[in-house]
C-alpha cells in the first residue's frame, strides 16, 4: 500500500462508524451513482440468478455497501437500538440497527444488488449489511449548500475526474427529477451544457439558481437562443477575472446584474458601491479595481448572470410552447425546425410594422443571394417571437405580475385559438409553411368563440333558443365585428431611458409587469425594437429591458444596418409608459431560502429601500409634456413629427440639408439650438432657455468629441468652446471624419449640400459656382467668421 493510499484509508477512517444490517425500507438510491454508470436492468437479473443459486452472502465484506449517516441520528438509532459504539465496529455479526421511521440513508453504491435482493429474499429477512460513515465525509452539510453550489460542484466533480466519492457526494444531494433533466439536457443540448460548464469557474453566478431551471432549459427547445445568452455571460465576466475567478463573489454579482452601465444612475450606482469597496472586497490593488470599474461600465445592455437567465426563460419558455404550434410534434430546436419551413424568396425584408401591416424592404447590402436569404429568415424567425411577447398572455397560461383574472382586460383578451390562428397568418405572411401552419390558419376561431359566449351567458338548460338561434346568432357577432375598420400606422419607437424615477422600469428581466407590458406591447415590432441607440439617460424603460431581454437571446444585429433608408422613417417617441399607481400590482411570492422565481430581487425598492422619498418628481408624464410643449424646429421637422428635446433623432422627411437650413433660417427661431448630423440625416435640438442646458450639453457633447468634428458656418469650433458660445449659436453641424484631404472650410455648405438624404451618400460633381453656393458663402461673408470659431 502507498503513501496516497495510506492517506486515503486515514482519512476515511475519521468518519468510519462501522457495519451494521439495515431494513431495505431505510436504504435509498434516489439518484444514479458512480458518475456516468446508468442503472440497467439486465443487471438486476442477472444478480437475482445469481442469488438464487448462490444465496446473498449479505455477511461476506465484500458484498457491504457504504451509506452516510449524520451523527445526530446514528446517536438516537443506538440508543433505540440498545448498541454501543464497540459494537458497531468490533461486532463479530454486524448488529441490526433501528432507524427513525421514514429516516432512509443515502447509499453510495449497490443499487443494483438491492433490487436484486428484493424479488429474492422473504418478508422479514429484507435486509443489507451496510458500511456507516458520517455525512461529514466531506466536509459539508445539506444545508449550507444551495440547488446552484449543488449543480456547480457536481459538475466540476464528474469534468474534473474526481474520485466516485466526490462525485457520488454531489449526485446525492440532487433531487431525482432535477437529475432526469440534468441527463435530459445533456442528451439533447450539448451546447448548453458546456455553456453552464464553462461558468463554473465563477461561484457567484451559481447562486440562487433553483433545480427546476434544468427542465426549462430542457423545454424551451431553444439551444442556440440559450447559447448565446450563456456566451454573453460568460464574455461579461470572464474578462473581468483571467486568472482569479475566485472573486466573482455571489454579493458582488447580485449588486451588478441586470443594471445597465449605460444609465447613468446605474453607472453612479455602480461607482460608488466599486469606490466603498462594496463589489470584489478580495480584490485590493486599486489599479486592478479602477481596471474593473471601466469595463464594468464599458457594457453594453444589461449586466447578465446565471439568474438573469433563469428570470428570462420565464418569457422564453412559454413563448416556445407557443410557438411549438407551428412545427411538428416533439420538436426538439425551435429555430431549426422553422428554419426549415421558411420557403420564402427574394431578396427582401417582410417586416410587420403593426399588427396590420406590413413592409417589403430590399436587401441591398447583403454580397450574396445566400447571406441575404439567411437575413431575411432569421428576420422572419425573430418576429415570430414578438408576436408570441406580444400576446404572451392570450397564447399561454402565463399570467404577468400584477394581472387579476376579475380584470375585464383580462378576463375578454384573445382566446388561445384566436391567436394561434393570428400567428398562424403571420408565419404565412412572413413566408413559413407547414402543414400545422395551414391547420391553424383554415380553422375559424371567432365564430366559435361567440358560440361559447352566448351559450355561457345562456345555457340552454335554463332558456329555450329560438330556432337556429344558436347558429345565427353567432354569426351575427361575427358580422359586428367585421364593421370595425383598423387604423393606419405610424413607426415610432418609445424612450430607452427616462430621467422620471417615478416611470423607471421596475424589473430589470423575468416577466414584465402587466401594465407596464400593455403599454409596450404596441412597440414590440422588429423597427422599434432594433432601431437606433439613443442618448441615454437616467433611469431604463421597461421597453428598454424587454428590448435588450431580446438582444440577449436573439443577437443585436439581425435587421439592415442603421446606415440603410428603412430607418429614415422611424421617427422617436417620447412619450413614456402609461402611470397609474393606483393599478400597480407587484407580485408577491412566499419568503423562500432563495428568491422565488416570480420574485424579481433586482426590483429597484429592494435594491434601494429609501428611493422616492424627499425627491421631487416630474411631471406624471414627463417626456409626453415635453413633445406637447417642445417648438418645433421648421425645416428638421413638421408639425406632425415634432421631436422631444435633449433627443437624437431621424429626420422623418427626406428633404435636403439646402431645404432644411433655408427653412430653419426663414423661422428666425432664436428658443432652440439644432445639432445637426447631415451625414446620418439626424438632429438634436435644445432649449436655450433651459435652466440645465451646459449640463445637457455637456453630456450630449461629451459622447461625440472624441471622434466628430463640431463647425457653424464660419468653420470648425472647438467643442469645449460651444457651450460657453451656446447663446450666439442657432446650428452646429456634426460630422465624422470628411472625405477630403483636408477639412472643406470655407466649402463646408458644398460638402453639407453633397450628402443625398435617401441614401446618405455624397452626389458627384462639383457645385461650388451654383447659387446656392454662392448665397452660402454671402450667408457666411454676412456673419463675419471669427478667428476663435476657426480653430480646432
Amino acid at each position: 500500500m502507498n503513501s496516497n493510499q495510506d492517506e486515503g484509508v486515514k482519512e476515511l477512517a475519521q468518519f468510519f462508524h462501522g457495519c451494521v444490517k439495515v431494513t431495505f425500507e431505510h436504504l435509498s438510491f434516489p439518484l444514479l451513482l458512480f458518475g456516468g454508470r446508468i442503472f440497467d436492468n439486465k443487471n438486476v437479473e442477472l444478480l437475482k440468478r445469481t442469488f438464487r443459486l448462490k444465496q446473498c452472502a449479505r455477511l461476506e465484506p465484500s458484498n457491504y455497501i457504504s451509506a452516510v449517516i449524520s451523527d445526530d441520528v446514528l446517536e438516537q438509532a443506538m440508543l433505540q437500538s440498545g448498541i454501543n459504539e464497540a459494537e458497531l465496529k468490533g461486532a463479530v455479526e454486524p448488529p441490526l440497527l433501528l432507524l427513525p421511521h421514514g429516516y432512509k440513508l443515502q447509499c453510495l453504491y449497490g443499487k443494483h444488488r438491492i433490487e436484486a435482493a428484493k424479488d429474492v429474499l422473504y418478508p422479514g429477512d429484507r435486509w443489507w449489511t451496510v458500511y456507516l460513515y458520517s455525512n461529514r465525509m466531506y466536509g459539508i452539510k445539506d444545508n449550507n449548500f444551495s440547488a446552484g453550489d449543488i449543480l456547480r460542484n457536481f459538475q466540476h466533480s464528474r469534468i474534473s475526474h474526481c474520485d466516485e466519492r466526490e462525485i457520488a457526494f454531489w449526485e446525492s444531494k440532487m433531487p431525482s427529477r432535477a437529475m432526469e433533466d440534468l441527463r435530459r439536457l445533456e442528451k439533447r443540448y450539448p451546447r448548453i451544457v458546456l455553456g453552464l460548464r464553462r461558468l463554473i469557474p465563477y461561484p457567484g453566478l451559481w447562486a440562487d439558481i433553483p433545480f427546476n431551471f434544468l427542465k426549462r432549459l430542457v423545454e424551451c427547445a431553444s439551444p442556440t437562443e440559450i447559447s448565446h445568452y450563456l456566451d454573453i455571460i460568460y464574455d461579461t465576466w470572464s474578462p473581468l477575472f483571467l486568472d482569479e475567478p475566485a472573486h466573482v463573489d455571489a454579493t458582488s454579482v447580485r449588486l451588478l446584474e441586470n443594471r445597465m452601465p449605460q444609465m447613468r444612475d446605474d453607472a453612479n450606482f455602480i461607482n460608488m458601491l466599486m469606490n466603498a469597496g462594496e463589489l470584489f472586497p478580495s480584490v485590493a490593488d486599486e489599479s486592478h479595481r479602477a481596471t474593473l470599474l471601466s469595463s464594468l461600465l464599458d457594457r453594453k445592455g444589461r449586466i447578465l448572470s446565471l439568474y438573469s437567465l433563469v428570470q428570462d426563460t420565464l418569457i422564453l419558455q412559454p413563448c416556445a410552447k407557443s410557438l411549438k404550434k407551428l412545427v411538428q410534434p416533439g420538436c426538439k430546436d425551435l429555430r431549426d425546425a422553422l428554419m426549415r419551413s421558411f420557403n420564402g424568396t427574394g431578396n427582401a425584408w417582410t417586416i410587420q410594422v403593426a399588427e396590420n401591416a406590413f413592409e417589403s424592404v430590399p436587401d441591398n447590402q447583403s454580397h450574396s443571394t445566400l447571406q441575404s436569404q439567411e437575413n431575411v429568415s432569421t428576420a422572419a424567425y425573430v418576429q415570430l417571437w414578438l408576436f408570441s411577447i406580444r400576446f404572451i398572455e392570450s397564447l399561454t397560461d402565463v399570467r404577468l405580475p400584477g394581472s387579476k383574472r376579475t380584470d375585464d382586460a383580462y378576463a375578454y383578451r384573445e382566446t388561445p385559438s384566436e391567436s394561434a390562428h393570428q400567428l398562424a397568418i403571420l408565419a404565412t405572411q412572413l413566408g413559413f409553411d407547414s402543414p400545422q401552419i395551414r391547420s391553424l390558419c383554415v380553422s375559424s376561431t371567432i365564430k366559435p368563440s361567440a358560440r361559447a359566449y352566448l351559450t355561457g351567458r345562456r345555457p340552454q338548460d335554463l332558456y329555450v333558443y329560438p330556432p337556429r338561434w344558436e347558429e345565427e346568432a353567432p354569426a351575427k357577432v361575427v358580422d359586428l365585428l367585421k364593421l370595425p375598420k383598423r387604423e393606419g400606422y405610424e413607426i415610432v419607437v418609445p424612450p430607452f431611458s427616462i430621467d422620471s424615477e417615478d416611470l423607471m422600469a421596475n424589473k430589470r428581466c423575468g416577466l414584465p409587469q402587466r401594465e407596464s407590458h400593455c403599454n409596450d406591447r404596441r412597440f414590440l415590432f422588429a423597427l422599434q425594437v432594433y432601431s437606433g441607440e439613443q442618448i441615454p439617460k437616467k433611469y431604463p424603460t421597461s421597453f428598454a429591458v424587454l428590448r435588450d431581454i431580446m438582444f440577449s437571446f436573439f443577437g443585436r444585429e439581425i435587421l439592415p444596418s442603421q446606415s440603410h433608408p428603412i430607418w429614415r422613417r422611424v421617427g422617436i417617441n417620447p412619450q413614456a409608459p402609461r402611470h397609474d399607481e393606483s393599478h400597480v400590482v407587484l407580485s408577491t411570492a412566499p419568503s423562500d431560502p432563495h428568491p422565488s422565481e416570480n420574485q424579481d430581487r433586482n426590483e429597484y425598492a429592494q435594491r434601494n429601500p429609501g428611493a422616492g422619498n424627499g425627491i421631487v418628481l416630474d411631471s406624471p408624464n414627463p417626456t409626453q409634456d415635453s413633445v406637447q410643449q417642445a417648438p418645433i424646429a421648421p425645416g428638421f421637422e413638421d408639425e406632425s413629427s415634432i421631436a422631444p428635446l435633449n433627443q437624437l433623432t431621424h429626420i422623418s422627411h427626406s428633404r435636403g440639408a439646402e431645404e432644411i437650413l433655408n427653412a430653419w433660417d426663414a423661422s428666425r427661431n432664436n428658443e432652440l439650438i439644432v445639432f445637426y448630423f447631415f451625414k446620418n440625416h439626424q438632429y438634436c435640438k435644445f432649449l436655450q432657455k433651459d435652466p440645465t442646458l451646459h449640463e445637457r450639453l455637456g453630456n450630449f457633447i461629451g459622447q461625440f468629441e472624441n471622434n466628430h468634428y463640431f463647425a457653424t458656418f464660419h468653420g470648425l469650433i472647438n467643442s469645449r468652446d460651444i457651450i460657453h458660445r451656446i447663446d450666439d449659436l442657432s446650428v452646429v453641424f456634426v460630422y465624422t471624419e470628411t472625405e477630403h484631404n483636408q477639412p472643406p472650410m470655407a466649402n463646408l455648405w458644398e460638402y453639407i449640400r453633397s450628402f443625398d438624404a435617401r441614401t446618405g451618400k455624397r452626389k458627384l460633381g462639383n457645385k461650388e459656382d451654383s447659387p446656392s453656393a454662392l448665397t452660402t458663402k454671402r450667408r457666411i461673408d454676412d456673419n463675419g467668421a471669427s478667428d476663435e470659431e476657426s480653430e480646432i
